[in-house]
C-alpha cells in the first residue's frame, strides 16, 4: 500500500490552531489564579473575567514565536542551539524589559484595603493576596522605606524611632559594601523604588531558572531538554512560588546551585585566571547563603546539596591539583571574605544576639512529627486547589514528584546496577534522614546532633519535595 505524503499546509494549520489554543489556555490560567469568587460563580460569569487585550497579547506572542520557528526551519537555522548559546544574553534582555515596565509579583495592592481607596492598578495576572502579609506588609514597605532613608544601615523611622538593623535579618537594601551578598536588592540603589522592586522580583526569578538549569545540566550529563524541563518544574513548583518573596529561600537555593556548578568547573579548570574568578564567585555564594540568617531553611537546604558536594569531589578526585598560586589566591580571597563577614557581624552583633535569644527563630525546638496526609499532598495540591482552598496554604506548598514512584525506581536501579551510583546512595541517605525527621520526629539530642533542631518538620517537608524531585532527574 502506497504511503500518503504528509500535507505541509494541513500541518501548518494544526500548528497555528495549537498556538491559538495555548493562548486561550494562558488566559484561562490567568483567570483562575486571579479569581476572587468560587469556581461555580466563575464558570457562570466566565466572559466577564476574560480580558481581550491580555488574550490578544498571548496570541500575538505565541504566533510570533511560531513564525520565528517556521522561518528558522525553512532557512536551516538551528533556533534551539542559538537560544542555548545566547541564553544569558536573552535572559539579560528579558530582565531589562521587566524592569523597564516595572513588572513584579508583589501583593502591594492589598494596601488599598488598609488605606481605603483603590491603588491595585496595572495587574497583568493574579490578584494581591492578603495572606502574603510577610511580603506586602513587612518586607516590601521596609525596602521602599529604605529609599527615603537614603539606604542607611540603621533605620530610625521604624519601631517608634528606635534604630533598626536593616541588613542582617530583614535583608533590605543598604548603601554598604555588604550588598555584594545581596545582589537582588541592588536594584533599589541603582534604579529607585518602582524599578528596584521589579529588579528584586525578576532577577531572583530568572536567577533561579538559570541556576537550576545549569545545576541540572551538571547532574544530567548536559541533557538540555531534561534540564530545561526540570528547571521550569522547580521554578513553578508550589514550594518555590509560595515562599518566593520571604525567608530568602530563593537566595539559598540559587547560591548553592551556582556554588556547586562553579566548584565543579574549578576542579576541572587549569587556567589560573578562571580558577580565581570561580573561587571569588563561590565565596560570594557562601556569604549569600550564610547571611540569609534563617536556620529553619538553611539546615534542610544543606541536606539537599551536601550529597552533590561530596559527589563532585569524588567525581573530580583525579583532577584535584593544588598549586602554590592556588594557595595564595585562596588565602587572599579567604582573608578578604573573612574581613567582609567580620565587618557585617560586628555592625550587626547586637541584632544577631537578640535574634538568637528569641523564641523564634532563635531557641525554638519543635520535636513534633508531621502529617502523613500532607506528606502525600501532591495529589491534593495538583487536582483540588484550583476548585477549593485550605486554611493554611503553607502546608500544601510541596514539590510535584509523584511520590513514591521515583523512590521505588531509585531503589530498583540500585539493586539492578552492578556499579553503585554514589550520588544516588548519598541522596537516599539525605532522603531517609529528612523523611524520618518529618514522619517520626527525633529525640532532642539526635535533633541537635543532626542540626535539625534549628528547623522543624514543616520546613523539612518542603525540602523533602525538592530533594526527591532533583534525585528523580
Amino acid at each position: 500500500m502506497k504511503k500518503k505524503n504528509p500535507n505541509p499546509y494541513f500541518e501548518n494549520i494544526l500548528w497555528v490552531l495549537f498556538v491559538i489554543i495555548i493562548g486561550f489556555l494562558s488566559e484561562g490560567y490567568c483567570i483562575i489564579v486571579g479569581r476572587d469568587v468560587g469556581i461555580g460563580e466563575l464558570i457562570k460569569n466566565i466572559f466577564s473575567y476574560i480580558k481581550i487585550l491580555r488574550l490578544l497579547f498571548f496570541e500575538i506572542i505565541n504566533l510570533v514565536f511560531l513564525a520565528i520557528i517556521y522561518v528558522s526551519n525553512r532557512k536551516g537555522f538551528k533556533l534551539l542551539d542559538f537560544i542555548y548559546n545566547k541564553r544569558y544574553l536573552i535572559v539579560f534582555g528579558v530582565l531589562i524589559l521587566c524592569v523597564v515596565f516595572q513588572i513584579s509579583g508583589s501583593s502591594i495592592g492589598c494596601w488599598e484595603k488598609v488605606l481605603g481607596y483603590s491603588i491595585d492598578k496595572g495587574v497583568l495576572a493574579g490578584v494581591s493576596r492578603t495572606i502574603r502579609s510577610d511580603e506586602w506588609a513587612v518586607f516590601t514597605p521596609m525596602a521602599l522605606g529604605q529609599v527615603s532613608n537614603c539606604f542607611e544601615y540603621q533605620n530610625d523611622n521604624l519601631r517608634g524611632g528606635y534604630p533598626t538593623d536593616m541588613f542582617i535579618v530583614y535583608g533590605e537594601p543598604v548603601k554598604d559594601i555588604s550588598m555584594i551578598f545581596r545582589i537582588p536588592q541592588l536594584g533599589y540603589l541603582l534604579f529607585g523604588a518602582g524599578a528596584g522592586l521589579s529588579f528584586y522580583w525578576c532577577f531572583r526569578w530568572l536567577a533561579l531558572l538559570m541556576a537550576s538549569f545549569e545545576f541540572l545540566m551538571l547532574i544530567t550529563n548536559k541533557n538540555r531538554g531534561l534540564s530545561f524541563i526540570g528547571s521550569i518544574v522547580i521554578l513553578l513548583s508550589p514550594t518555590i512560588q509560595w515562599w518566593f518573596s520571604t525567608n530568602a529561600l530563593i537566595e539559598m537555593i540559587v547560591s548553592a546551585e551556582i556554588g556547586l556548578v562553579l566548584f565543579d568547573k574549578y576542579l576541572k579548570e587549569k587556567r589560573f585566571k578562571l580558577k580565581t574568578i570561580y573561587m571569588i564567585v563561590i565565596f560570594i555564594c557562601i556569604g549569600t547563603f550564610v547571611l540569609t540568617f534563617y536556620p529553619a531553611w538553611m539546615v534542610p537546604v544543606c541536606y539537599i546539596f551536601l550529597p552533590f558536594l561530596i559527589w563532585i569531589l569524588i567525581e573530580n578526585r583525579k583532577n584535584i591539583k593544588i598549586t602554590k598560586s592556588d594557595i595564595i589566591a585562596f588565602t587572599f580571597i579567604l582573608m578578604v571574605f573573612s574581613c567582609l563577614l567580620g565587618r557585617i557581624f560586628i555592625k550587626s552583633w547586637s541584632t544577631i544576639i537578640t535574634t538568637l535569644n528569641t523564641a523564634y527563630p532563635g531557641k525554638r525546638v519543635i520535636l513534633e512529627k508531621g502529617s502523613p496526609v500532607i506528606y502525600t499532598g501532591f495529589i491534593i495540591n495538583s487536582l483540588f486547589t484550583i476548585i477549593t482552598s485550605f486554611d493554611n496554604p503553607c502546608d500544601m506548598a510541596v514539590m510535584m514528584d509523584f511520590w513514591p514512584i521515583g523512590l521505588v525506581l531509585l531503589v530498583i536501579y540500585l539493586f539492578k546496577e552492578k556499579k553503585k551510583d554514589i550520588l544516588i546512595l548519598l541522596s537516599l541517605i539525605s532522603i531517609v534522614i529528612l523523611n524520618t525527621y518529618y514522619l517520626f520526629s527525633f529525640p532532642q539530642l539526635l535533633a541537635k546532633i543532626t542540626l535539625l533542631s534549628f528547623s522543624w518538620y514543616r520546613k523539612s517537608l518542603s525540602n523533602i519535595w525538592i530533594i526527591k524531585y532533583i534525585y528523580i532527574i
